[in-house]
């Protein structure tokens, strides 16, 4: 055995680096984590889809990454919250069928669209 001193180093990464990186934080979830994470992609997705059509009223026109992207940024998200909710700051849980203890993938702003 070789005795290294270690010391931590700061990378700036580029782009697609940082993207592929904070999306193979999903593939570290169990089974019942990704499945969750695939539902509110899916559920945002079907929300941008919704919101192509002629809008009426002040909200933005909704758009996201494609659904793979989309699962890696909510993976970053559950990760950096440290499996809780961002509002109440209980424990968020997996594969619940309580439609009020799921989480719920709301923009962090009203006023922009993007839920990348």
């Amino acid at each position: 055995m070789i005795d290294l001193e270690l010391h931590e180093v700061d990378i700036d990464l580029c782009g697609e680096a940082a993207a592929f990186m904070s999306m193979s934080a999903a593939f570290t979830f169990d089974g019942g984590v990704r499945a969750e994470l695939t539902r509110m992609a899916m559920l945002v997705r079907n929300r941008v889809e919704r919101g192509l059509g002629p809008v009426v009223g002040i909200n933005p026109q909704r758009f996201a990454p494609n659904l793979s992207d989309l699962v890696g940024v909510l993976a970053a998200k559950w990760e950096l919250r440290k499996c809780t909710c961002a509002t109440c700051g209980g424990r968020l849980v997996a594969m619940t069928e309580n439609r009020l203890l799921q989480a719920s993938a709301d923009t962090i702003r009203s006023d922009d669209g993007s839920y990348a």
